[in-house]
């Protein structure tokens, strides 16, 4: 529990440079109830599903096996077995706001050991859930930062940097606060297919955007919903992005277009060839709508990351 990795959701550029790291689900996983209906944005990965594939696959039979074991005996929980789906969300950019959900089997005793190892633990009390606080002291962003935590079931971890998103994550948990099951500005999860395995929405894209000075044109988006898959071999990256209106959905898709054409340029020096996969993007516009897809060989793509990595 000590050290969390807050992974804010990225937007666009991960459907056209960073689908080496989308893989391949058997079911969709996420549990909305546990969702907070204030949340603007959630990101969802099964981790079961992504060891079934085979680009996970390969990366476990690459880790040192003494390590997972050291770590395996640390945590009292097996890296592979035991974790299940991570599902983060938050109100806004900030991810001091954000809430961690982790499922899966846990030695409970252990982690309990761990914390209380803290010289600085504590705990309180807030709907017959024990919350516990620890100071960060890993390497990463978050050192020196007071956590929260707390075991809402046997296998639900809630985690968050904030005391007050914490404790509303264990209402939502309680059902004693709104969750996103019926929250119409998140439909776009109606759309998502049972066999994907990563799954992100934000709403509120351009208000957000604005508040941390991102890019001029995510302004004018108002919402991004989109998953990952893996199809009879076939990665499938899809989305679903939202303009204010047509006229900037059109702007969108051409801004789009030629960041897909830079890039093809760029990789024209690069030995490995990773142009097929970006000619795989398809970006079509339907009214405010603009549908990214990218469907590519699994197989194909595990060679190319071989050879890349060979090159270095």
């Amino acid at each position: 529990m000590k050290r969390i990795l807050w992974i804010l959701p990225a937007f666009v550029t991960v459907f056209c440079f960073a689908a080496v790291s989308v893989i391949a689900a058997e079911t969709h996983s996420l549990e909305k109830s546990f969702v907070s209906g204030t949340a603007e944005w959630v990101h969802h990965f099964d981790v079961q599903a992504f060891w079934r594939t085979d680009i996970g696959i390969r990366i476990r039979e690459e880790m040192p096996k003494e390590g997972l074991d050291n770590l395996a005996e640390f945590l009292g929980s097996d890296l592979f077995d035991d974790f299940e789906t991570v599902t983060l969300y938050g109100t806004g950019g900030d991810p001091s706001e954000g809430v961690v959900v982790i499922r899966g089997h846990f030695d409970r005793a252990r982690l309990l050991q761990l914390l209380e190892a803290d010289r600085e633990h504590g705990t309180y009390v807030h709907n017959e859930h024990t919350v516990h606080s620890w100071v960060d002291r890993s390497d990463g962003w978050s050192h020196g930062k007071t956590q929260y935590g707390a075991f809402a079931a046997e296998g639900a971890i809630f985690i968050s940097r904030s005391r007050s998103a914490l404790e509303l994550g264990l209402d939502v948990f309680d059902g004693e606060a709104p969750d996103i099951r019926r929250d119409e500005r998140f439909a776009g999860l109606a759309d998502i297919p049972a066999e994907a395995f990563s799954i992100t929405c934000i709403r509120r894209v351009g208000d957000i955007a604005a508040e941390h000075g991102q890019a001029v044109w995510l302004k004018n988006v108002e919402s991004f919903c989109g998953y990952a898959a893996e199809q009879e071999g076939m990665l499938k990256v899809a989305g679903r992005i939202r303009a204010v209106n047509e006229d900037k959905a059109t702007h969108m898709q051409q801004v789009l277009q030629g960041m897909i054409s830079i890039a093809m340029l760029h990789l024209d020096q690069s030995d490995v060839d990773w142009r097929p996969l970006l000619q795989s993007v398809d970006i079509k516009r339907d009214g405010s709508d603009l549908n990214i897809d990218l469907k590519y060989p699994s197989g194909q793509l595990l060679e190319r990351i071989r050879k890349h990595r060979e090159e270095k």
